[in-house]
């Protein structure tokens, strides 16, 4: 091994700690956000009696998806960066190395999967928050529509609008886990 293949090996490193790092900071984060939901019920709670009740009941829903909207970029994410390390870092060490054996984590939890429910439980967890958004928002569309007014109008498009985005990145989570594992 050359001088020159030891400095780009230490740059590959580099590289992995720097997004090893970036990966723990999103796990962080997404830990974060279940506190700040709980603090947003609270507080959408506490204006239930002072403001319109509609605008209470779109607002928690419009910000339970905004957090969850954050959360799916940060799935995404983590995702990319596993599939990046696995599929162009490990290769561009191994070569320079000569080697397979190191960074086994993920293989090792691939072949401890579940082959037969690993995709379809997988997808149907990505998609939970999706369904039970959509869930919610027809509920209370159903029970705000018989009485409604432009604030019903303004929330549900918000709150559709936003559905399509989280709907939208989930599944750009889900196509990267998927296409990406080997």
């Amino acid at each position: 091994m050359t001088e020159d293949d030891k400095k780009v090996i230490d740059l590959h490193i580099a590289e992995y700690n720097a997004l090893t790092t970036r990966a723990t900071y999103f796990t962080n984060i997404q830990s974060i956000l279940l506190t700040v939901f709980i603090a947003w019920v609270v507080v959408m709670g506490n204006l239930w009696d002072l403001k319109s009740e509609n605008i209470v009941s779109w607002g928690l829903i419009l910000g339970a998806q905004l957090i969850a909207f954050i959360n799916a970029n940060f799935t995404d994410g983590y995702y990319t960066i596993v599939a990046y390390i696995e599929n162009d870092l490990k290769p561009k060490i191994r070569e320079l190395i000569k080697k397979d054996d190191f960074w086994g984590y993920e293989p090792y939890l691939v072949k401890k999967r579940s082959k037969k429910y690993k995709n379809k439980a997988m997808v149907g967890f990505e998609f939970s928050v999706v369904t039970l958004s959509l869930f919610v928002i027809i509920i209370n569309a159903a029970y705000r529509f018989p009485n409604k007014d432009q604030w019903d109008w303004i929330g549900c498009i918000l709150n559709f609008t936003l559905l399509i985005f989280i709907f939208r990145k989930t599944y750009n989570t889900v196509k990267v886990r998927l296409r990406n594992w080997k």
